[in-house]
């Protein structure tokens, strides 16, 4: 799933960074793939490449969720999920 993940944002000129992690909503549903990415166009133009890789990975009603980093999100945890680093 990386693998093809990071060929999918090596691709992607504006793909920066992007990082993975299971989350759970706080109404109780079953945790979820997040994967945060760092990057300069639209989410709709993203998710639908994503969603073929994820396709082939996940099982039937499994999910995943596609979120945008905003600039201020900062965490020294967020150093040991990130998957991605485009090298300038």
């Amino acid at each position: 799933m990386i693998n093809d993940l990071y060929k999918i944002f090596d691709g992607a000129l504006d793909v920066n960074r992007a990082w993975m992690f299971n989350s759970k909503e706080e109404s109780g549903e079953a945790p979820h793939i997040t994967i945060m990415v760092d990057f300069d166009g639209e989410k709709v133009d993203l998710f639908p490449s994503l969603a073929e890789v994820m396709g082939k990975y996940l099982d039937v009603g499994d999910s995943f969720e596609l979120i945008k980093k905003k600039r201020i999100t900062t965490h020294l945890s967020l150093r040991r999920l990130k998957f991605f680093a485009r090298i300038i």
